[in-house]
């Protein structure tokens, strides 16, 4: 009876935290697509290709430089979280700044110099190259915001880190577009505007952390945690999701090497509602991850085992009838 109410309470805390996170990527993907015909009416295409294509060079930089940290600090943080083990979880957080910081200084200067080599030579699209000098400005804060938000949701704290990793950089983005558009109609506007949201995202985000951890953590000594450790599980990860996101962000290269930006950025929207299933899928993997985590920890892996069979009921019912519509929706207007 015990163990049935124990998988009940999981199923229910997937579903509720799974369904505040799909609220929260609908809002972020409603976001999108108004800065994207924001962008459109006023800009015109060819600045969403510019605004598309600097994002996703400059992501690969990114994701090179966070080394996969903040994947193992959301498997650590859920993990002694549930032995209500702050110290520890200070500890790790203190390393990952440590490493990020300065990983992401070099990143960012590293694409700031060789923006124009980029641009000019590989491109061929000199104009690119202040686009992504704009945007390697963007790199450590979006470390730091993605750090914290995977350290939020490690102590389970799912409509914060949701807020975060979607809505957030889109909403100020949209604000900081608006104003701008008022004074200029420079095609890099979008892309200035990135830029000064990750930097508000990044404030947010350390506020967030701060006001989550704090109560728990307040007069709680740093714990015992070796680097090593950390890295032992970041690097593996950093792997895995590197090469992820590489298949991920190909299509956009591959245009944006033989194609003009008008046409990247047509694709770019295209691409946006096609994916629109696989927000079902984060949005029960934000909940599944740190419950992964929390059992492994324990030793559960029944646990985990149960968690896993129950995550991917829930994406396939969730996601059927979104594909359905999509499909419906595609033939009518065919």
């Amino acid at each position: 009876m015990k163990r049935q109410l124990s998988q009940d309470m999981h199923v229910l805390e997937l579903i509720k935290g799974g369904a505040q996170t799909f609220t929260l990527r609908i809002i972020g993907l409603a976001l999108t697509y108004i800065l994207t015909i924001l962008i459109c009416r006023n800009l015109g295409a060819r600045s969403v290709g510019i605004y598309a294509l600097s994002l996703t060079i400059v992501g690969i930089a990114y994701a090179l430089g966070k080394l996969g940290i903040e994947n193992a600090v959301l498997r650590f943080t859920a993990e002694f979280s549930a032995k209500d083990d702050y110290g520890v979880i200070k500890r790790i957080y203190a390393l990952s700044i440590k490493l990020l910081v300065p990983s992401g200084i070099i990143v960012s200067v590293l694409m700031f110099l060789v923006s124009p080599l980029l641009a000019q030579s590989l491109f061929h699209k000199e104009h690119l190259s202040l686009s992504l000098r704009i945007v390697s400005l963007g790199i450590l804060p979006t470390m730091l915001f993605s750090l914290n938000a995977e350290a939020l949701r490690g102590l389970k704290r799912i409509r914060a880190y949701s807020f975060l990793q979607s809505p957030a950089c889109y909403a100020f983005s949209i604000v900081a577009l608006l104003i701008f558009l008022s004074f200029s109609s420079d095609v890099l506007l979008p892309v200035f505007a990135y830029t000064i949201s990750v930097f508000l995202v990044m404030a947010l985000s350390f506020y967030l952390w701060i006001s989550a951890l704090r109560p728990k953590a307040a007069g709680v000594r740093y714990g015992q945690f070796d680097l090593r450790d950390l890295l032992s599980v970041s690097l593996p990860m950093f792997i895995t999701s590197f090469s992820a996101l590489i298949m991920g962000w190909a299509d956009i290269i591959i245009l944006g090497l033989f194609r003009p930006e008008t046409d990247v950025g047509i694709y770019s929207v295209a691409l946006r509602v096609a994916l629109l299933p696989s927000f079902v899928l984060m949005a029960i993997n934000s909940i599944a991850g740190p419950k992964f985590a929390e059992h492994h920890g324990k030793g559960d892996m029944a646990g985990v085992k149960k968690i896993a069979q129950q995550a991917a009921k829930l994406t396939g019912l969730s996601s059927l009838p979104i594909i359905i519509a999509l499909v419906l929706g595609i033939e009518h207007f065919i």
